[in-house]
């Protein structure tokens, strides 16, 4: 089991992934934009709390969906992301 959290600081994604019951399986941490596309992507292998920054500076405001690929399948996430003008 995987427990996510997820909040915006300052250019950047912050998630503090908390994994319980997932034995040094290899996650892959995807944000896609609204058309599908990857417009990032971290590979983490590692159990235990994890905490993980994911810059946010060149992409636009807008709707993006976070996915976390493993072998089991998990909640996807829905971030907004709000740029200053």
């Amino acid at each position: 089991m995987i427990f996510l959290s997820v909040y915006l600081k300052l250019n950047q994604i912050v998630f503090s992934v908390k994994f319980k019951e997932v034995p040094n399986e290899k996650l892959i941490l995807v944000l896609q934009n609204q058309q599908g596309q990857t417009v990032r992507q971290i590979n983490v292998k590692q159990t235990g709390s994890l905490r993980i920054s994911m810059l946010t500076q060149n992409l636009t405001s807008g709707v993006y969906l976070l996915t976390i690929q493993g072998k089991k399948v998990f909640p996807v996430k829905k971030v907004i992301i709000e740029t200053e003008p």
